[in-house]
């Protein structure tokens, strides 16, 4: 992984700059959540790092799925949330927000039940103050993820 991480660096949500007919979308994001990926393009496993920018931080989430229309899935710990009508799916992960790099990995297909199929859009939030994401990996298969080195300073 190289030396550099996404930074919110106080308690907020980012989104891509919304560019017409777009939304919000990430420049040369076009990707599908399948559950037997082949094809490119084509991946079931997500794994990124995050932690907390200071023992402030209450929470954090990531949101993955298309940028003009739900459904979309989020990721979660602490207490950050979605609105309920923007985040179709939300994984909770328990315990505290990390003070440390902590390596999460999802199955996007067993956890979103097949129910978000495309994603161009990547959010970030935080709550309280700020927080620190990297190492975003998707994968076809669990054994293809990376071991990330985590952790690391920052």
């Amino acid at each position: 992984m190289g030396t550099r991480c996404l930074r919110l660096r106080k308690a907020v949500e980012r989104y891509p700059t919304s560019r017409a007919p777009f939304g919000h979308a990430m420049h040369d994001w076009d990707f599908r959540i399948v559950e037997n990926p082949g094809a490119q393009g084509e991946y079931r496993y997500l794994q990124f790092a995050w932690k907390a920018l200071s023992p402030a931080t209450s929470g954090i989430s990531v949101r993955l799925g298309p940028a003009k229309s739900a459904p979309v899935f989020s990721a979660s710990i602490g207490d950050s949330h979605w609105p309920p009508q923007t985040s179709m799916v939300e994984k909770r992960f328990e315990g505290p927000v990390p003070a440390d790099w902590k390596v999460v990995r999802i199955d996007l297909w067993k956890f979103t039940a097949g129910a978000v199929k495309a994603v161009d859009q990547l959010a970030l939030r935080s709550n309280r103050d700020g927080a620190l994401f990297d190492g975003f990996v998707l994968a076809r298969t669990e054994t293809a993820l990376p071991n990330l080195p985590w952790p690391r300073s920052t």
